[in-house]
């Protein structure tokens, strides 16, 4: 608890990136951009987002093409000056990477605060349900977003079904 009594809390929020080009000859995975529609739908989940009082303190994200024009439009819609921490072990991770990465990042911000995670599938729909309380079962479609809030004692040591859900964002339907 902090001093005025106030129990500090960290929020995570965990989002699949948009929607991505098909694979080209030649070209891998990782290397796949957004499509139109993917850009469509980050910048729309951006608008929704802007709104909000409280923006996140840090988008950590995988370094595939996709996920990170995902953060960037995030960042240029939103007009802040961070830039992503890119991690690839967060590229098509499972989900004991992703909890394991999540961990590290929250005990690394020494203080309460609120991570955006910009993934991939299936590990950031298995994260999702892994941190509800309720133990939903969420599947994120592209550009979806579900925000958990977890008490500062679950940060220390993340467990399965802490986080108490908070929102879910997605991009207005076309």
């Amino acid at each position: 608890a902090s001093a005025n009594g106030h129990v500090l809390v960290s929020i995570v929020s965990v989002m699949r990136h948009g929607h991505a080009a098909p694979q080209q000859p030649g070209q891998t995975d990782f290397d796949r951009p957004l499509d139109a529609r993917g850009v469509v739908e980050v910048s729309d989940v951006a608008r929704h987002w802007r709104n909000r009082t409280a923006l996140p303190d840090m988008i950590l994200a995988s370094p595939a093409t996709r996920t990170r024009q995902s953060a960037d439009i995030l960042l240029r819609d939103w007009d802040a000056s961070m830039l992503p921490t890119l991690r690839q072990p967060l590229y098509n991770a499972a989900l004991d990477t992703l909890v394991a990465e999540l961990c590290a990042q929250l005990k690394a911000l020494k203080t309460a605060g609120h991570i955006l995670l910009v993934g991939h599938n299936p590990g950031m729909s298995e994260l999702a349900s892994w941190l509800d309380a309720e133990a939903t079962h969420f599947a994120l479609a592209t550009a979806h977003v579900f925000t958990f809030e977890l008490p500062v004692e679950a940060v220390l040591s993340l467990s399965a079904h802490s986080g108490r859900h908070l929102s879910f964002d997605s991009p207005s339907p076309a």
